[in-house]
């Protein structure tokens, strides 16, 4: 650390950039609020904290278009393992590894509840 007392010279700083402290101090996420998911979308952000161990991640914060891998949440390919198989287990809907769509598929909240209502039984 830098010996500053507090981080505020830095939101003053940074909030020059856009002319406000509300860009610094608010989301920008594009997915969306936990009132925009429907209660499938909720059911399936808390399967995806819970099933993966997400210990500082809420379902809530999960919005419906927030990418699920890289900059997103940061999932990795033993995450989307993990998650294939509780989604196959939960929702007897089968997500293969080797789907030419996966990367879609697994893309967003949005994208993945999709995938599981239109697979769901097959």
């Amino acid at each position: 650390m830098f010996g500053f007392p507090d981080g505020f010279w830095l939101l003053e700083y940074v909030s020059t950039f856009c002319g406000t402290q509300d860009c610094v101090t608010k989301s920008k996420r594009v997915g969306g609020t936990v009132a925009d998911k429907t209660p499938f979308q909720q059911e399936v952000a808390e399967l995806i904290v819970t099933a993966l161990h997400l210990e500082d991640v809420a379902a809530d914060d999960i919005g419906l278009d927030d990418p699920l891998f890289g900059d997103g949440l940061g999932l990795d390919s033993v995450d989307a393992l993990e998650l294939s198989l509780e989604i196959s287990e939960r929702y007897n809907c089968m997500i293969r590894s080797d789907d030419p769509d996966i990367d879609v598929l697994f893309g967003s909240l949005r994208s993945l509840t999709a995938a599981i209502e239109t697979r769901r039984g097959e």
